[in-house]
């Protein structure tokens, strides 16, 4: 923990948009995923005041990271105390927040995963208007985006599915998407690797925030009902979609 001060001032510090600086940020941003990723899971258990599962902590962990490198909230101390107080306060801030979200608190043992939701064996899910579904937000992302973008963010919501649904690991997915387009080349070594599991993080979140968009838009459209969107948007991980309560997608 000695060295997030060092990493978040870097993070902290205007991008000047030289190759230097893209790359000193780039490893900074892995160096402070790589150290708050064994604190801040434990963190979150610790203080969140309803049971988080690992997907929110996941989420948490991601908003930190997020919060270091923009916007005008970066971390601006000198000490590796304040370094971690400034985490600590995001880490609870974004937990109360995500628990106001929840309609209701269950005991811990009673909240699973949100992983589990498609595939605990009392759950009924009908596989072929499922598959439909998902080739509906598929064929939304792409009528509503530029090409590239497109073929980008189709890719991204197939990662995040993968992981949701498939139970499809970090580990599993880097070759597959860490090390894509302008990344094909980047070393495997333990370095490379480190920001490759950096980038499918993100890319699993910004897989997740398009198919939700795409189904909140389907959902506008009349495609879907209120509650055909939020069943399918409690299995996609939309925020406010929960099975049996919530906001559909919006």
């Amino acid at each position: 923990m000695g060295e997030l001060v060092g990493w978040l001032t870097v993070l902290a510090a205007d991008d000047d948009g030289t190759p230097q600086s893209r790359r000193a940020r780039d490893e900074a941003c892995v160096a402070v995923y790589r150290i708050l990723d064994a604190w801040v899971p434990s963190l979150v258990r610790r203080n969140a005041p309803c049971r988080l599962s690992d997907d929110d902590a996941l989420d948490i962990l991601q908003h930190v990271v997020d919060k270091a490198a923009l916007g005008s909230a970066r971390f601006r101390g000198t000490s590796e105390g304040e370094a971690r107080q400034w985490v600590k306060r995001i880490v609870a801030n974004k937990a109360i927040d995500l628990c106001r979200r929840e309609p209701t608190v269950a005991p811990p043992s009673s909240r699973a995963p949100r992983r589990e939701l498609a595939t605990a064996p009392e759950e009924k899910v009908d596989e072929a208007a499922l598959r439909a579904a998902f080739d509906a937000i598929e064929e939304t992302l792409v009528r509503t985006h530029r090409k590239n973008d497109a073929e980008t963010l189709v890719r991204a919501f197939r990662c995040h599915m993968e992981a949701r649904l498939g139970g499809a690991t970090i580990d599993e997915q880097i070759d597959r998407y860490g090390y894509q387009g302008a990344y094909a080349n980047e070393p495997r070594d333990d370095a490379g690797r480190s920001r490759a599991r950096n980038r499918v993080y993100q890319y699993r979140k910004r897989g997740r925030e398009a198919g939700c968009a795409a189904l909140g838009a389907l959902a506008a459209e009349g495609r879907y009902g209120e509650d055909d969107a939020r069943g399918i948007g409690a299995l996609v991980g939309c925020k406010g979609a929960k099975r049996g309560g919530g906001d559909a997608p919006s």
